[in-house]
């Protein structure tokens, strides 16, 4: 078994409950009724499942398979947005961010829905309310799953249900931040965190420097750097806004892995027929199970030689600072670390490219 089918089997362990979601679905009229007999395969023990659960997002979840593209797809329908290539983009962060059990499709497809509504225009636009707004998010995901981390959520004990949970409340705390007055997100702020996040983000938008666009500009002349990517990308800067998770550098590679060899998976049957191998051992995550197993399964591959490469896929890890903390940062700027930060955007952009020659694309 190669390095990414391991990675892989928490993700299929916990799924082995979708047959008892099916059923559930079933039996409260929520899902088409091609699903009626493939239910039958799941266990005979119920599935509580919530009332206040996001239908629609429920369903998109059952023809799409994944959590990041179904997030995504989901709100984008609500906003009647024409931005379809957006859930393409997320084709490679379920599971955590290329499969890594990092931050929750259920989080990061949101940050990029904030980027691309309430994002800023202008290159000269301080990213301080959208790291307000992102922080705010990811305040109200905590308080309600108790973790933003793919790997925390989803476990084999606890099935499917707390990740349809996590999937599933995207919309609603999205809406709840976005409707709720700058200010008072500010107020959750602790005013040195705020101060801290000013004063590094005058210091990088002073240098040119964004961790995930600073990857993207390498690739313009091999993905189609769009408003959109750009806009949507906003919020991937120190670790998803400046909390110090998943390096900004890798997710930027991994959504531009997504630009070009995602695909949208739309199909009850697919889905249904990749839950089904889950249950009974068979290679659920295989490229031609579901559209967007490829994406997932080459954003692991990128996120394995980081890993390889950098000792840790945290930001926090490996530039040994705390954001939120106006001395760290300090350090941080006057050790000059943005360049070594620079030099990891570089790194990355040049590995996804390697990886688009391989695969001939």
């Amino acid at each position: 078994m190669d390095e990414i089918c391991k990675s892989c089997m928490t993700r299929r362990d916990v799924l082995k409950g979708a047959g008892r979601l099916s059923a559930a679905l079933v039996a409260s009229g929520g899902i088409p009724s091609v699903f009626a007999g493939a239910a039958e395969i799941g266990s005979k023990a119920s599935v509580d499942i919530n009332d206040k659960l996001d239908r629609r997002c429920l369903l998109t979840v059952l023809r799409m398979g994944h959590c990041a593209p179904s997030v995504m797809d989901t709100l984008l329908v609500d906003r009647k947005g024409n931005y379809e290539d957006m859930v393409r983009l997320t084709s490679g962060l379920p599971g955590g961010i290329g499969n890594t059990g990092a931050e929750c499709g259920g989080v990061t497809s949101p940050i990029m829905f904030l980027g691309l509504k309430q994002g800023p225009e202008g290159e000269g636009e301080s990213l301080l309310d959208l790291v307000v707004r992102g922080g705010g998010y990811i305040k109200r995901f905590r308080e309600t799953h108790g973790t933003i981390y793919c790997r925390e959520i989803q476990t084999p004990e606890g099935g499917i249900s707390p990740c349809l949970r996590a999937m599933c409340s995207g919309r609603r705390l999205t809406n709840e931040v976005m409707g709720t007055d700058l200010d008072r997100l500010k107020s959750e702020i602790e005013a040195g965190a705020l101060k801290s996040y000013d004063r590094l983000l005058s210091l990088f938008q002073d240098r040119k420097f964004h961790c995930a666009h600073c990857v993207l500009g390498e690739l313009g002349g091999v993905i189609d750097v769009n408003k959109n990517l750009l806009k949507g990308s906003l919020g991937f800067v120190g670790g998803t806004v400046l909390r110090g998770d998943t390096c900004s550098a890798l997710t930027a590679g991994v959504l531009a892995l997504g630009s070009k060899i995602g695909e949208i998976e739309d199909s009850y049957i697919r889905v249904m027929s990749m839950m089904f191998k889950m249950m009974t051992g068979g290679d659920a995550m295989g490229d031609d199970v579901n559209k967007f197993n490829k994406a997932i399964n080459v954003g692991n591959k990128l996120a394995l030689w980081f890993k390889d490469r950098y000792g840790s896929t945290r930001c926090g890890d490996i530039v040994k600072t705390d954001f939120s903390n106006i001395d760290s940062v300090n350090k941080y700027l006057s050790s000059n670390r943005i360049e070594s930060c620079r030099e990891i955007t570089l790194a990355v952009a040049e590995r996804v490219q390697i990886i688009f020659s391989d695969l001939n694309v």
